[in-house]
């Protein structure tokens, strides 16, 4: 584990995922090579905006930067759940934008080639990580077990599960569950959202305060059962979880509340997006802690909004902190106006 001297505070909040070394050509300005990204870093930036102190569940090798790792206690982001192995791992990431703001992860090589740029050798042998849908037995190296969750972290009082294995996200809710931790949401992983897993995707929702997912992901696993995404959103509800939040292939969230039936349609805060592969991780953050906050869904989600608003502006996940004093607030109160009740 890793333990920071300056370290007073002790969790509300968990997150469960993975840090990784990001490296991005992005749609406009300078590329930024070799920095601190992974879903649990832009999650807990996320939360971090509205509430804190957050702590951090993950794995990481020793040739993570731990440079990196200390920016995150001047935030109030405990570190001490972070697992640093004694042998390398491999946590690049690459993301290479087209001019439409699409983006690959494949092909670096090509992409410094077309755009006549030197190849770093930070990057040499680079492979992009590849999804296996269906395969229910492997586990993500840098998803976190229950033994590395520190005593007091059981404490917190909420907590959210990035996209991991689906190993991970069936067996780490019940250790969370013997803490006082009684609210936890989780993003899916698509590679186990495929129709073959319908009687076992249950074992994941249920119980979850929310469980947020993509709309093609959806889509997807409820391909020949149902194609609308009110009918989609009670059956995810009927296996066992509070709220459901779609992430819509054009754009804004659909909510779905479970217990009295209701949806909302809320629309995502307009910004020029520098950052299209990540900062849809900041969104759950801010949902988790705008729940808290309010125990209120709707709210949740429009906190979630602006995270993921303020993520989408900048590529490194702390820079959501620089951002203008009171930023957050007035976009929220811009969002609330655009709610759609359905």
């Amino acid at each position: 584990m890793v333990t920071s001297r300056k370290q007073t505070f002790y969790p509300k909040y968990l997150i469960a995922g993975s840090l990784s070394r990001d490296f991005v050509i992005p749609p406009k300005g300078a590329r930024k090579l070799d920095f601190l990204g992974g879903n649990a870093a832009f999650t807990a930036a996320g939360l971090a905006l509205w509430d804190r102190p957050v702590g951090i569940l993950t794995r990481i090798g020793e040739d993570f930067p731990r440079e990196w790792l200390n920016k995150f206690t001047e935030s109030e982001i405990d570190i001490r759940g972070v697992k640093i192995f004694p042998e390398s791992l491999d946590l690049r990431n690459f993301y290479g934008y087209n001019s439409d703001g699409t983006f690959q992860t494949h092909s670096p090589v090509g992409l410094f080639a077309e755009l006549e740029l030197p190849f770093p050798p930070s990057l040499y042998n680079y492979k992009a990580k590849k999804i296996i849908k269906d395969d229910l037995h492997s586990r993500i190296p840098t998803s976190p077990i229950s033994s590395d969750i520190p005593a007091d972290y059981l404490d917190a009082i909420a907590a959210h599960l990035c996209p991991m294995d689906y190993i991970t996200h069936s067996l780490l809710q019940s250790a969370l569950h013997s803490g006082e931790i009684r609210t936890i949401t989780l993003e899916a992983n698509p590679a186990y959202l495929v129709p073959e897993n319908w009687k076992l995707l249950p074992n994941i929702v249920s119980g979850l305060t929310c469980f947020i997912v993509m709309e093609e992901d959806i889509r997807q696993f409820f391909r020949g059962r149902s194609d609308e995404l009110p009918e989609i959103a009670a059956g995810l509800g009927a296996m066992g979880c509070e709220f459901v939040v779609i992430r819509l292939k054009l754009g804004g969230k659909f909510l779905y509340q479970h217990s009295n039936k209701k949806k909302w349609i809320i629309p995502d805060y307009p910004v020029t997006r520098m950052n299209a592969h990540s900062s849809h991780h900041a969104f759950c953050g801010g949902f988790l802690s705008g729940y808290i906050l309010s125990y209120d869904p709707l709210t949740a989600v429009l906190h979630g909004c602006v995270s993921e608003s303020m993520a989408s502006e900048a590529l490194h996940p702390l820079s959501i902190f620089e951002a203008m004093p009171g930023l957050a607030q007035v976009r929220l109160e811009i969002l609330k106006e655009q709610v759609q009740s359905l």
